[in-house]
């Protein structure tokens, strides 16, 4: 190997350690800056913080569902063997997708009619106080028990 041949190949190797070590000392630096910068923000934000600091927060949202009085107070009809529901209904529950079939328990909104199953529902109505369907607003117990009378003159 030449002299010549030689130098290169120091220099190679030279340059192939010194140019990331640049690079790691670049990102060590980096590093370190950005943390003093955190570190007087974080001083500066306690300093000037003049709410007391609490661990935890509870916040409670309003409702907009339906009492459990009021869904009690819809019709609720057992599925017979012929899966004929009163009213314009599929063949299943609109909010889970799935089919009725022979003795299952399902309510019926009164306004518009439609029928979904129990549980479905009764959680639907404790969130949302419209039908799943139509969205309309089913009326609350009171007007529930109104509407049953008049239907039975």
């Amino acid at each position: 190997m030449s002299s010549r041949e030689m130098i290169i190949l120091v220099l190679m190797v030279t340059i192939c350690l010194l140019v990331p070590s640049f690079f790691c000392l670049i990102c060590v630096a980096c590093r370190l800056h950005l943390d003093a910068i955190r570190s007087r923000r974080l001083q500066v934000l306690e300093a000037t913080s003049t709410l007391p600091r609490e661990s935890s927060v509870i916040v409670t949202l309003p409702t907009s569902g339906l009492d459990d009085c009021t869904i009690q107070s819809y019709q609720k009809v057992v599925v017979g063997e012929s899966l004929r529901l009163p009213g314009l209904n599929a063949l299943s529950c609109p909010i889970c997708l799935v089919e009725y079939s022979a003795g299952e328990s399902i309510r019926l909104i009164p306004m518009c009619q439609h029928c979904f199953h129990v549980q479905c529902v009764d959680e639907w109505l404790k969130m949302k106080s419209t039908c799943p369907v139509c969205r309309n607003s089913p009326p609350d117990h009171r007007e529930n028990e109104k509407l049953n009378q008049l239907s039975l003159m």
